[in-house]
């Protein structure tokens, strides 16, 4: 990946694949959607669909409610920081 500055906001980055991250999509995403298929070939049209909805009404409570579950968890407690995914520089 490649992160730039936003032309006309400077609180937003934008990112990019690199060439070598483009070349590692094309390799991994026909192995990812292989195994996706394998794993819900069983299903008929309509559970496909029912689990493609209910999946994406998880990821909308984990968005919408997440944070404040996470609060409410630590009952008071500091979080621990946030890891980025950026490592360190040294």
């Amino acid at each position: 990946m490649e992160r730039s500055g936003h032309p006309t906001d400077g609180r937003l980055a934008l990112l990019s694949l690199t060439p070598a991250g483009e070349e590692l999509m094309a390799e991994i995403f026909p192995q990812f959607n292989a195994e996706e298929a394998f794993v819900t070939d069983d299903l008929s049209d309509d559970e496909a669909r029912q689990l493609a909805d209910l999946l994406r009404r998880i990821v909308v409570r984990v968005e919408t409610d997440g944070e404040q579950r996470r609060l409410d968890l630590l009952n008071g407690a500091d979080p621990h920081p946030r890891r980025s995914g950026r490592r360190a520089r040294g």
